[in-house]
């Protein structure tokens, strides 16, 4: 349906006194009267499910830990500034809804990255990864 169908229906509620004054009731109500999710929430100008706002940008929350052990891998020259954005581009998809990210998510992602593009390591990087794996990343 359209919005001009939706805005119409709001107002004949309006008019009657039926309109509640809260946004999440105001929703119900347009739902139980048969209007599509998204077209509601678009008539009344709220965020759509399932897609960010615009000019949201994810961010992820690191614990110090985590934190420290990206910022430590990136300084020592074991990740390159690609990597790491793939890296975090890898934690954003598998973040759960709050976007926390620990120690052991960060260790799971960067020992997927760096497996994945093991043969565009230089040696240095290789022996750190044949010799210090177990310390680093268990």
């Amino acid at each position: 349906m359209s919005t001009e169908e939706i805005l119409a229906h709001i107002g004949r509620l309006a008019v009657s006194g039926q309109w509640p004054a809260d946004a999440a009731a105001r929703l119900e109500l347009l739902l139980n009267s048969g209007f599509e999710e998204q077209s509601a929430r678009s008539a009344l100008g709220m965020p759509m499910v399932g897609s960010p706002r615009r000019n949201e940008v994810p961010v992820l929350n690191l614990s110090e830990a985590a934190s420290g052990f990206l910022v430590g891998l990136r300084d020592l020259g074991y990740l390159t500034a690609d990597m790491e954005d793939e890296v975090l581009d890898l934690l954003l998809e598998e973040a759960p809804a709050e976007l926390a990210v620990g120690l052991e998510d960060v260790r799971r992602a960067v020992a997927s990255v760096l497996f994945e593009r093991q043969g565009e390591l230089d040696k240095e990087t290789r022996g750190f990864l044949d010799e210090e794996w177990r310390i680093a990343f268990h």
